[in-house]
């Protein structure tokens, strides 16, 4: 019982030092200790977001593109060894877009204080 009564005490210190580093809301209505405290919002990277449909649009339109131009190149010359490389590197591109496109939200889930594994 003396460890906990002593972790109380440490807690009340921590909270009371930071309490009093906080600012202080003057008595009026429009700036309340909530409204002072807040964080700003979080901006987007505009270049980023861009980036990321462009990748979309790119790995879409491959996908199809190629996909359409390696069936019908195979269907008139016949199973090779270069469609066969073409036709495994379509996947593989857009996979790798998927990959760009899913590191971020995957980053973000694993850092922070509200990440996964905290």
């Amino acid at each position: 019982m003396k460890k906990s009564d002593e972790l109380r005490k440490i807690d009340r210190d921590i909270a009371a030092r930071l309490q009093a580093g906080l600012p202080q809301a003057p008595d009026n209505e429009w700036f309340t200790p909530r409204v002072i405290n807040r964080l700003p919002e979080k901006r987007h990277n505009r270049v980023a977001i861009l980036v990321q449909w462009l990748c979309y649009l790119l790995s879409l339109g491959a996908l199809g593109t190629g996909t359409w131009l390696t069936v019908d190149y195979i269907l008139a010359n016949g199973l090779t060894a270069g469609s066969l490389v073409i036709l495994a590197s379509i996947p593989v591109l857009a996979i790798f877009c998927t990959i760009v496109m899913a590191a971020p939200a995957v980053r973000k889930a694993f850092e922070g204080e509200q990440g996964l594994f905290r």
